[in-house]
């Protein structure tokens, strides 16, 4: 493993982290509302393409792909800009689109 491989290792398995505890948390609540709903959703569809690019052997192409669709989507949808969580993960994937080389203006 390459060297910035451990460090898109490391940011991939933080969002992950992240994602599941937020989708775990909305997921508690008795009556969510229509921001939560949404919010569950978004964290839901970033964590699912996670697991994928961790076991991709983190295929610059694959990582790439990854900000510009799904990622971009996640910033873009979500419903709740000053969101904590959504904040450190905006900042995740700003370090993982630096460590490959991508500018923030691509995604």
């Amino acid at each position: 493993m390459k060297k910035d491989d451990g460090a898109q290792r490391e940011v991939l398995l933080e969002l992950l982290r992240i994602s599941l505890i937020r989708i775990r948390n909305i997921a508690t609540i008795d009556r969510p509302g229509r921001d939560q709903k949404k919010m569950l959703l978004e964290w839901a569809e970033l964590a699912h393409s996670l697991p994928l690019l961790l076991i991709s052997g983190y295929e610059r192409n694959a990582i790439e792909y990854f900000l510009g669709t799904g990622a971009a989507m996640f910033r873009r949808k979500y419903p709740v800009a000053s969101d904590s969580d959504f904040q450190i993960a905006c900042g995740l994937l700003d370090e993982l689109s630096a460590l490959v080389g991508r500018s923030a203006d691509q995604l």
